[in-house]
């Protein structure tokens, strides 16, 4: 595979977030021109796709090991941890806040 520029990899990161919330969708599925979806055929090839996440890592291997004993999100809790961060960091409360419900499913239902 030749060098990778950022656009490339901004594409396979966009790429990867639809492709998990497509969740039970194989990579051929995704990428067939008769029943996938359009995005990843105007993205970028399937070929490409799986390079890319072949070599896509983000630890350092040195320090793998070690750190898999105690913590199992090892492979990617840096760039995870920095994401949580920067998520509180844009998230300012203010004067005003409104707290939405939240539903959770039951068997219980009224008819009215």
């Amino acid at each position: 595979m030749n060098s990778t520029d950022t656009k490339t990899i901004r594409l396979h990161c966009n790429s990867l977030r639809v492709a998990y919330q497509a969740r039970n969708l194989s990579i051929s599925h995704l990428w067939n021109s008769k029943c996938g979806l359009p995005f990843f055929c105007q993205t970028m090839s399937r070929n490409a796709f799986i390079n890319i996440l072949k070599f896509l890592r983000f630890d350092e291997k040195t320090q793998r090991s070690k750190r898999l004993k105690t913590d199992k999100f090892a492979l990617i809790s840096h760039v995870w941890n920095r994401f949580i961060e920067n998520r509180q960091d844009s998230y300012k409360l203010d004067m005003n806040l409104t707290v939405d419900e939240q539903l959770f499913p039951t068997t219980y239902t009224i008819y009215a």
